[in-house]
């Protein structure tokens, strides 16, 4: 696993420099934001045939297992680097002191902002939005900010991963999940510790017409961007130009988006999945067609983004109550070891530990930085 672990800390440092030109110099692609990440099937591909040409001249070469590991190291740690991180996430953080003015009284908040969330001096602020004069970054000052804010990540990411340790077996052997993010890595990597050729998922004739039409459809569209009279196909079908007047202009935005990988996922999915994204998404434009007809005026009716955590809330009530039977044995592992203890990376115990010392580790960080414990 040590080698994994190397191939893929060395394939997400190589993307890291591809992420930062896509998406914080150039602004040309949010290359991170697709699931999986594009840096990370790349790294997958790119193993995949390195290890077949190496197979190929009788060098050895990496296990199966070893390209899925460092496939998902990647897989995770170049969300890191994307836009959400460092576009968005550290400039929000700063933004309440860089766009203060008289005007806005930005600088009512400042007091409730405790110290070490951010760097404070007007230099170190200035300088991430606009550049340093000197060209030095002033690590001082983000010394304590960052090892704060990966303390809040760190207990998060244990709560979550031990959580997914407890919830497994239920996931994988009582429910029959699918998991289609699986489907790519274990197909591309099949018989790879084999001297047989490639993989058979690329000698399937399927897959290749599958890709084509896709790769036909992106190479259009990016010949449109260097060449502007050169024909494109387009990203999207503005369905909403026709909708106007009140109160049919409520549902806007609806847009088409032409996006040929969310019709192959779309394919790997369960049909009660994919029907509710389309179901959920339209009832939320009737939501804002009933509210413009009854005069309602609240900015951001019907609140989409609210609902979302309402519904990730009782999604997680129902997943837990299901579980319940389930969950009672987990439970007795505390006194203990359960039936399952040997089948997962870290025994029921730790799991449950781990899942307490997260939990109680993002408490503290909200309470420190200024939240009321109960939420």
């Amino acid at each position: 696993i040590g080698r994994a672990v190397l191939i893929g800390a060395i394939g997400t440092a190589v993307c890291a420099l591809w992420v930062q030109r896509a998406e914080i110099i150039v602004l040309a692609c949010q290359i991170t934001e697709s699931v999986p990440a594009v840096p990370a099937v790349a790294v997958l591909l790119a193993l995949v045939g390195l290890n077949w040409l190496i197979r190929s001249l009788k060098r050895g070469g990496l296990t199966r297992g070893e390209i899925v590991a460092a496939y998902s190291f990647a897989a995770v740690a170049i969300s890191m680097m994307g836009c959400g991180i460092g576009r968005f996430f550290f400039s929000s953080t700063l933004s309440v002191f860089y766009y203060a003015t008289p005007e806005n009284n930005f600088q009512l908040a400042h007091p409730y902002i405790p110290w070490w969330f951010c760097p404070r001096s007007p230099e170190a602020v200035k300088g991430f939005f606009e550049g340093s004069p000197s060209g030095r970054i002033p690590w001082a000052e983000w010394y304590v900010p960052l090892a704060m804010w990966t303390m809040l990540f760190t207990s998060l990411w244990l709560c979550l991963l031990c959580l997914a340790v407890l919830f497994r077996r239920q996931w994988t052997e009582h429910e029959k999940l699918t998991f289609p993010l699986v489907y790519l890595p274990m197909r591309v990597t099949e018989t790879v510790a084999e001297r047989a050729g490639m993989p058979p998922f690329f000698r399937d004739p399927i897959m290749w017409i599958g890709f084509g039409l896709a790769a036909g459809y992106n190479l259009v569209n990016i010949a449109h961007a260097f060449v502007p009279s050169f024909p494109a196909f387009g990203k999207f079908i503005d369905l909403g130009q026709s909708l106007k007047t009140r109160p049919w202009d409520a549902l806007t935005p609806m847009v088409f988006w032409i996006r040929p990988e969310m019709v192959g996922f779309g394919y790997l999915v369960s049909l009660e999945v994919s029907f509710s994204a389309w179901f959920f998404f339209m009832l939320t434009r009737l939501e804002k067609l009933v509210g413009a007809m009854m005069g309602v005026e609240s900015p951001g009716f019907p609140h989409p983004q609210e609902q979302s955590v309402g519904a990730y809330l009782a999604f997680a009530g129902a997943l837990i109550w299901a579980s319940r039977g389930y969950l009672r044995e987990v439970a007795r592992s505390l006194l203990t070891p359960g039936p399952g203890d040997d089948k997962e990376p870290i025994s029921y115990r730790m799991a449950i530990c781990g899942t307490v010392l997260g939990f109680a580790g993002v408490v503290w960080w909200c309470s420190a930085a200024g939240m009321s414990s109960w939420v």
